[in-house]
């Protein structure tokens, strides 16, 4: 592009072509000459930013304060977004932290109660429990619940040996009711509702 073609174009910005002939030839090459449309573009959108600098050089001091307050504004509101992002960013990540735990628990009791299944029944005890004498602190009977290892679970005390007694039928027959219903051996006592 020779420095005629841009003189031309710059003349033809600032509207100082006095002749609608050159006018005309002007616009007819823009049309037919791709390089010199694209001249014109880098030219006006040159052009376009020097006006708006100008523009910005000639503002007076009370529009210089507002457009400083402006971008004390903008500077604290991109400061806010930047913060807001990063708070967040830091929220989410202990969350994941805490969802993943909590899914690892849920996963773990999930498989360990499928690998129970049903061959793998709750250890049931069937003797009865221990009846035994209290120490000699304490005067009455006591009864010992004790689980399939022998380890003593609690202990009920009582004045005489056959309230001890009845307990420890009790206890049998809540084991063997439990027992029947873990098995499927529930029985139907009567008809009605």
């Amino acid at each position: 592009m020779s420095e005629d073609d841009l003189l031309l174009l710059e003349t033809y910005l600032d509207g100082e072509l006095a002749d609608e002939g050159e006018i005309q030839a002007v616009v007819r090459r823009l049309d037919d000459d791709a390089a010199f449309a694209a001249a014109f573009e880098q030219i006006s959108s040159q052009r376009q930013v020097r006006q708006e600098a100008f523009r910005v050089m000639e503002r007076d001091e009370v529009t210089a304060s507002a457009t400083s307050g402006t971008a004390d504004w903008l500077a604290r509101s991109l400061n806010q977004a930047a913060v807001r992002e990063v708070v967040w960013a830091s929220r989410l990540r202990i969350l994941k932290t805490v969802s993943a735990l909590a899914a690892c628990l849920i996963v773990g009791l999930g498989m360990g109660w499928y690998v129970r299944g049903e061959d793998n029944p709750i250890p049931y005890r069937e003797e009865n429990p221990q009846v035994a004498p209290v120490s000699y602190e304490s005067p009455g009977f006591k009864v010992a619940i004790t689980d399939d290892t022998g380890r003593i679970l609690a202990e009920q005390r009582f004045d005489t040996l056959n309230q001890a007694r009845e307990f420890s039928n009790d206890i049998v027959r809540y084991q063997t009711r439990q027992r029947q219903t873990r098995n499927g051996e529930v029985r139907l006592i009567g008809g009605g509702f």
